[in-house]
């Protein structure tokens, strides 16, 4: 796929998933959530099945991890509220430390793509989104907990829509410690209890919040280089 295509799917995908959110807040039925991901992310592998063919295994075992962790999230999505606490914050935590094996294999082995990276980013997305869903369905977490968890996709349609420039994303290094942070945050506070959690997650929300707010002042900037160059 091309970066082109890439950034067209990722745009529709931004857009089913803040229509799933206004579902999901109508309707309080957060599995709505994995159908869109589910149906989304075939048509990106569909999209791309030429590319990821060509590797050994095909799709390459990067994305087998992401995928893995992807099923995890879906299957904790259907646990809430059934099990216990313990058992979702293993399943969250497992889905979380395997972040970094996917990057390691697809840097090793050779396996780095546009697609891949994308991928990454998209299931960590959905994590956040899933696990604030959590805290605002299940912990009783005021609304403004949905806030970092509807950021990506708001970011993505409304930079589409407003700048439109030619650019490819890629992930930041203080974008990742912060995203580290708040993942750690939210999966300490399935089992943890207390104020002291409810602060972290008002800070790790900020810095997410933060973190977007400088995203969107470098496509902003490179919109504009963009311009002045034609």
């Amino acid at each position: 796929m091309t970066n082109n295509q890439i950034n067209k799917w990722n745009f529709r995908h931004a857009q089913l998933m803040l229509a799933l959110i206004v579902l999901v807040l109508m309707t309080k039925r957060i599995e709505l959530l994995s159908l869109g991901v589910i149906i989304s992310f075939s048509v990106l592998f569909y999209k791309g099945s030429s590319s990821l063919s060509k590797m050994s295994p095909p799709g390459g075992y990067a994305n087998w991890i992401t995928g893995f962790r992807l099923l995890l999230i879906i299957v904790g999505i259907f646990l809430f509220g059934t099990i216990s606490k313990l058992v979702i914050f293993i399943i969250m935590t497992t889905a979380v430390l395997l972040d970094g094996l996917d990057g390691f294999l697809a840097r090793k082995r050779g396996e780095s793509s546009t697609l891949g990276g994308y991928f990454d980013m998209e299931v960590d997305a959905f994590f956040v989104l899933i696990m604030c869903f959590y805290y605002f369905n299940f912990e009783g977490t005021g609304w403004w907990i949905l806030v970092p968890g509807v950021l990506r996709y708001l970011y993505k349609v409304l930079t589409t829509i407003l700048l439109k420039p030619n650019y490819v994303e890629t992930k930041r290094k203080y974008a990742s410690y912060i995203a580290g942070i708040f993942f750690i945050v939210l999966c300490m506070g399935i089992i943890v209890e207390g104020e002291i959690i409810k602060y972290c997650l008002m800070i790790g929300s900020l810095l997410i919040v933060f973190s977007f707010g400088i995203s969107t002042l470098e496509y902003v900037r490179f919109n504009n280089v963009e311009r002045s160059g034609k």
